[in-house]
């Protein structure tokens, strides 16, 4: 048991202990925290003094007080130092700790920055560079997890007979399923007019591709699940599928989800990896919308859907969460940039959603990303040779400290197509990397 003294105790507080110790350090043991100094002092275990009064024998985290607050307030945390980068919340007072480390975890996981006010992109989404993390140059680290060895290295350090539990590093592959075909699927006008504007376009290889895929003498381009199956066998890690099922619009390509090839899809992808909606662009508005989408891909499986990651990463807090959660998801795979890797939410780990403006964790369960090809490929505007090493960085800080991977890829990016750089290929190869 670890015993922690707050004045007060608060929503915030609580939420803020149960990551800490169950979701990134994976520990078992129960947390409690007391607002009595006298049973403080008296307890004879693992201890640690969150208020700014100085208590023997207990780890001290000064507190800044920002965990007792309601509500959103334009608050600018204030950038320090810790033993292992900068920190958020600097407070002075204390041998063990120049800084809060509880209010500096909370106000990376909650996105409590994200509900103040900002200018979106044209997505209506929150811009990595209004972050805190990316104008203080640690979006490419997990600093959440930096803060939270600092505390643990402070309690083996006082408690020295105290092991905490051994991690490792956990890799998930997800893809989004945005179009599932490149050809098939399409119906005879469809393909009748694409076919026209290769020609016109001058894109002769493409047709005779198109063509070759409708007539069934070629492979579509996009029909690589294979490819993925054997390579999840290979090395043995899960695989995610997020599918689109919305109607067709400007930001919706896919084919139809009642068509044939679809249907056959789904059939051939749950047999070895986990399925879950990719919510169409304009679902996030409507519950409605959401909810159809939800059934239908559900008739398609014949599964509970409890998985979900926004298409385009379109999404608002908390109201997007809020609506994921009415329609019965529990696992959202959307936390990550679309225009650059790194650690949205600072955390290589799963973690609880916690609504700000309810100030209560919910049920939902928030599962970040820090690595997708489109970055690379759509944003950087890099090709698969240079965006390979520093996708392998990304790697790399997720393995020191063993923390969960997720990448995301998306079916298009996987095919060969007549002038189109390999991405195929880096996938292939960071897998091998992780492994």
């Amino acid at each position: 048991m670890i015993l922690i003294y707050s004045i007060k105790n608060s929503p915030r507080l609580t939420y803020t202990i149960e990551v800490i110790f169950r979701w990134v350090l994976k520990m078992k043991v129960p947390v409690i925290i007391t607002q009595e100094m006298d049973e403080f002092l008296q307890f004879q275990g693992r201890k640690i003094n969150y208020s700014n009064l100085l208590v023997p024998d207990a780890v001290h985290v000064p507190c800044s007080e920002f965990l007792y607050m309601h509500g959103v307030k334009p608050i600018f945390p204030g950038i320090g130092h810790g033993a292992f980068g900068k920190a958020l919340f600097p407070v002075e007072g204390s041998t063990d700790f120049n800084f809060d480390v509880f209010a500096a975890v909370f106000y990376m996981v909650s996105r409590y920055e994200e509900y103040l006010p900002h200018e979106p992109d044209i997505h209506g989404r929150f811009k990595p560079e209004d972050s805190i993390a990316y104008k203080n140059n640690f979006l490419d680290k997990p600093i959440v997890h930096y803060w939270i060895e600092e505390l643990k290295d402070r309690l083996m350090l006082r408690y020295p007979t105290y092991t905490f539990p051994k991690k490792k590093l956990r890799f998930t592959s997800t893809i989004d399923v945005d179009n599932v075909y490149a050809f098939l699927g399409k119906g005879f006008v469809r393909t009748i007019g694409a076919m026209g504007k290769d020609l016109i376009k001058g894109k002769f290889d493409t047709f005779l591709l198109r063509t070759q895929v409708v007539t069934g003498a070629r492979k579509d381009p996009f029909d690589e699940y294979k490819f993925h199956r054997k390579l999840k066998e290979k090395y043995d890690f899960p695989m995610r599928y997020f599918m689109l099922v919305g109607e067709r619009s400007e930001n919706d390509h896919n084919i139809s989800p009642h068509h044939p090839k679809y249907k056959e899809l789904v059939r051939k992808l749950k047999r070895f990896a986990r399925i879950g909606i990719h919510p169409s662009y304009r679902s996030h508005q409507s519950e409605e919308i959401l909810h159809s989408e939800i059934k239908t891909l559900e008739k398609l499986t014949g599964k509970k859907i409890l998985d979900s990651r926004q298409h385009f990463l379109k999404m608002q807090l908390p109201e997007t969460y809020r609506l994921l959660l009415k329609a019965g998801i529990r696992r959202d795979y959307s936390m990550g940039y679309a225009t650059k890797p790194g650690f949205r939410a600072g955390i290589a780990e799963p973690f609880p959603f916690y609504d700000l403006l309810a100030e209560k964790r919910t049920r939902l369960v928030i599962r970040p990303f820090c690595i997708m090809e489109t970055q690379y490929k759509d944003y950087m505007k890099i090709g698969p040779a240079e965006a390979l090493p520093l996708m392998k960085k990304m790697v790399n800080e997720v393995k020191m400290v063993n923390g969960l991977l997720i990448t995301v890829w998306h079916d298009r990016n996987f095919a060969n197509l007549p002038g189109e750089p390999n991405w195929k290929d880096v996938y292939k190869r960071l897998v091998k990397y992780i492994h």
